[in-house]
């Protein structure tokens, strides 16, 4: 049985068992619900009922998900396990909003409630189950990293706090004479429909596109790097085509003096060795660079004013050329995402060109570029003015929140290879 067919029986029969038991569920909390006449313990057994056709929507979705590639769909079915996760959490909202209803009118028109023994050993037994059943979906969820059972067991963990106001609601009638029924049934509608946003705003993302998972990043980054002859790697973008279904591309530095075809069958080779250990399915680009004195030399420069400047951003891609290599390059960088400093004017003999890939933070404005850009030139000019800058400005794919996250995700990643069979011939960069 290959990984996909064990993954999608997985999910059926957690599926299944969620079907099951919201249901028996949503029998027992309706059937109370009605014969003490409380409109809290309905909100919650519907609850329940939009949990079982959630529990079907996974099972549909999972199965659909786990179909082969095809003609029409190359990279796969996966996405269909998001748009799946998406139409859960609508079906949450729509119960959170008729449960909301529901309140407004009994708190506008109150009605008798009626304490009952049952009604309050369902609601235990009901959050215990809900216990067991959110425990078993996030066991599955990190088993098949699916984001359909990680939103079933957000939205189970959220339903034992809504039965859990409903109870309380029940024992301050019993105990108290208070009936605030209604007012709980309002408090568990908002937390139902908090619930199904943040469901919504999950499942959405990937499907948007979002940013590259820091560890799978540093994993694929670290991956590439660990093998001889590969000098460093930028530009690594990851296109997720479902959980576990990635395609990237990355730009892997060689060394310009190598052989091309030894350098050729190095990627080729880096990349059948991706695929096979990591699963994704890698393509990469070769730049070729050179590492002779003067580069080094103002690289080192570079690094030293950018990180005066904006140690947010970093650059890649370095490389010099002079009046003579540079006059289509200039032609080319003129867009609007580049800056070319001194490219006009007849005194471009003696000029020596910098051109690099600058990365700058998302939050950074237009203006702050424009400034960090001619502050760069300025600054390179001082030191010597025969020097210009030919800067093609990038985004990062990438981003973690704090220093904190970031080392975490490295740390982890290297965990992940050092568990990961190595390619023969590779090794550890510290």
């Amino acid at each position: 049985m290959n990984e996909h067919t064990e993954r999608t029986k997985i999910s059926e029969r957690a599926g299944l068992t969620g079907i099951v038991c919201n249901l028996l569920l949503f029998v027992f909390k309706i059937s109370i619900g009605i014969i003490i006449n409380s409109v809290s313990i309905m909100a919650d057994g519907f609850n329940n009922l939009s949990d079982a056709g959630s529990s079907v929507i996974s099972v549909v979705g999972s199965k659909m998900a786990g179909k082969k590639a095809d003609e029409d769909h190359p990279f796969g079915h996966g996405r269909i396990e998001y748009i799946a996760a998406f139409i859960v959490s609508i079906l949450v909202l729509n119960v959170g909003l008729s449960s909301l209803q529901d309140s407004f009118q009994k708190i506008l028109h109150p009605e008798i409630m009626h304490y009952s023994i049952y009604a309050a050993v369902i609601l235990l037994v009901s959050m215990l189950a809900k216990l067991g059943l959110a425990l078993f979906y996030r066991r599955v969820a990190e088993k098949i990293d699916s984001n359909i059972y990680r939103a079933s067991s957000q939205d189970a963990f959220m339903d034992i706090l809504t039965t859990a106001t409903t109870f309380a609601s029940l024992l301050i009638f019993h105990f108290f004479d208070r009936n605030i029924d209604a007012y709980v049934g309002l408090l568990v509608s908002l937390i139902v429909l908090w619930n199904g946003v943040g469901i919504a705003r999950e499942t959405l993302a990937p499907l948007i596109g979002d940013s590259i998972d820091p560890e799978l990043f540093y994993t694929i980054i670290d991956f590439v790097e660990r093998y001889p002859g590969i000098l460093g790697s930028h530009d690594l973008i990851v296109h997720n085509y479902g959980p576990n279904q990635y395609m990237a591309t990355i730009h892997a530095e060689v060394d310009g003096r190598s052989d091309i075809e030894s350098a050729h069958d190095l990627i080729d080779r880096i990349e059948h060795d991706c695929e096979t250990r990591l699963g994704v399915h890698l393509v990469i680009h070769m730049d070729p660079i050179h590492n002779d004195d003067e580069t080094r030399f103002y690289r080192a420069m570079l690094a030293n004013i950018l990180a005066e400047l904006s140690p947010e951003s970093s650059f890649h891609d370095f490389r010099i050329r002079h009046s003579s290599d540079v006059a289509q390059l200039v032609k080319e960088k003129h867009t609007k995402h580049s800056f070319v400093a001194g490219s006009n004017g007849a005194q471009t003999q003696k000029l020596i060109y910098l051109v690099f890939d600058l990365i700058t933070p998302w939050n950074l404005t237009k203006e702050e570029e424009n400034q960090l850009l001619h502050g760069i030139q300025n600054r390179m000019q001082i030191e010597n003015p025969d020097v210009r800058c030919i800067i093609q400005l990038d985004k990062p794919y990438m981003h973690t929140h704090s220093a904190e996250e970031d080392a975490e995700a490295r740390a982890r990643a290297t965990e992940d290879l050092e568990h990961t069979e190595q390619p023969e011939g590779t090794e550890h960069k510290q």
